[in-house]
């Protein structure tokens, strides 16, 4: 009898877990863990964008040394010095978009956390409720239990 009530609960907490709200909560984690998940390697990639990329300016540079003539060396000179210009600002602001996603990200972990509180804090307090009802309902059976008892214990002391 005892083993049905429990089961009876389980279902019925279950029930109050698997709520809309609940469902908005697990979507709203289901968004964020990946974005998390593809936010990290961001900021490897953008260090291995900026090493080959130094790589290839060293190498770059030791071969214009190789270049026998000195309108072919100064041409790829003058490229290679364009170049790194114009890869520094583009590093730079690869590193400040990546760094702006951090609190974006930070907003959104906080923002799914106090969802799934509050929704964790409503059901908790459903199923206090609820206990609180069964346990009402049982001093009031207990209390005519006792009632009858008694009346049939003054009726013996009476015969």
């Amino acid at each position: 009898m005892r083993r049905s009530r429990v089961t009876r609960r389980t279902c019925r907490v279950v029930v109050t877990l698997a709520s809309p709200a609940r469902q908005d909560a697990d979507a709203a984690r289901s968004v964020q863990e990946p974005t998390d998940t593809r936010v990290r390697p961001r900021h490897e990639r953008i260090d291995a964008v900026e090493n080959v990329a130094e790589a290839l300016f060293d190498e770059w540079q030791s071969e214009l040394a190789q270049c026998e003539r000195v309108d072919l060396r100064a041409a790829s000179a003058r490229r290679l010095e364009e170049t790194r210009r114009r890869h520094k600002p583009m590093i730079a602001a690869m590193k400040r978009a990546h760094q702006r996603v951090w609190p974006v990200l930070g907003a959104m972990r906080d923002n799914v956390l106090a969802l799934e509180q509050q929704i964790n804090a409503r059901a908790l307090d459903r199923e206090v409720d609820s206990v609180e009802r069964e346990v009402n309902a049982l001093v009031v059976e207990m209390n005519r239990s006792i009632e009858e008892d008694s009346r049939f214990l003054s009726g013996l002391d009476q015969a």
